[in-house]
């Protein structure tokens, strides 16, 4: 059993193929700003979060229970949920204080006082959940353009009803107010698609240029 030190401080983050040297540079940089020795910093490299990491391995290895652990992100440090209890459970037992460099650089408050370990663990868990919607929206988007499909918000109107739209508003005595609520619509959107004296605006036009007419 290696004996106990006074509080070091020790650092850990994993970098996916693919992001650039600049960005793991400035990683570096950052950890080595909060006070981490370039011994006591351990980097693994990955296509997945949960590739296999040995210097995470090493790492946790490497831990004392005096030592302050600092890690980039919880979702940055864990391949799931279940895993990244299982860490943090394990490292409250060896009394080692973890503290989420990254906090920083997603727009979180400062946290300070007697719950700010706790206080940060949430943030931490919040920050990881939104990480991960993000990335389910991102892959849902890549899967409809792989379908052929743009993604958005669907159109108001087809160009059918854009075209009886149009030649109503050409009719000077329609009054647009009567028209929106016909259509259950409000009478902006009305004008998003026609000008007032019913000619196609840039979003009529491209509804017609789809529409093959």
């Amino acid at each position: 059993m290696k004996p106990i030190e006074n509080t070091r401080k020790v650092g850990y983050f994993w970098m996916p193929n693919g992001q650039s040297k600049a960005d793991e540079l400035s990683k570096i940089d950052l950890f080595k700003s909060a006070g981490i020795r370039t011994e006591l910093l351990f980097i693994d490299t990955g296509s997945k979060p949960n590739s296999p990491k040995p210097q995470q391995k090493k790492c946790l290895e490497e831990l004392q229970r005096t030592d302050k652990f600092f890690i980039w992100s919880l979702d940055n440090f864990a391949r799931s949920i279940h895993h990244l209890i299982e860490l943090l459970d394990e490292l409250q037992k060896r009394e080692i204080e973890v503290e989420l460099l990254g906090l920083a650089n997603v727009g979180l408050p400062e946290i300070s006082g007697q719950h700010a370990p706790c206080l940060r663990t949430i943030a931490g868990l919040k920050q990881t959940i939104r990480n991960h919607k993000s990335l389910i929206q991102k892959a849902n988007m890549r899967k409809k353009k792989a379908r052929g499909r743009k993604g958005g918000r669907k159109p108001i109107f087809d160009y059918d009803d854009v075209l009886m739209i149009s030649q109503k508003m050409s009719d000077p005595e329609t009054s647009v107010t009567k028209l929106a609520k016909e259509l259950n619509v409000d009478p902006q959107n009305i004008y998003r698609y026609v000008d007032p004296e019913g000619n196609l605006r840039p979003l009529g036009l491209k509804l017609k240029a789809a529409s093959g007419r």
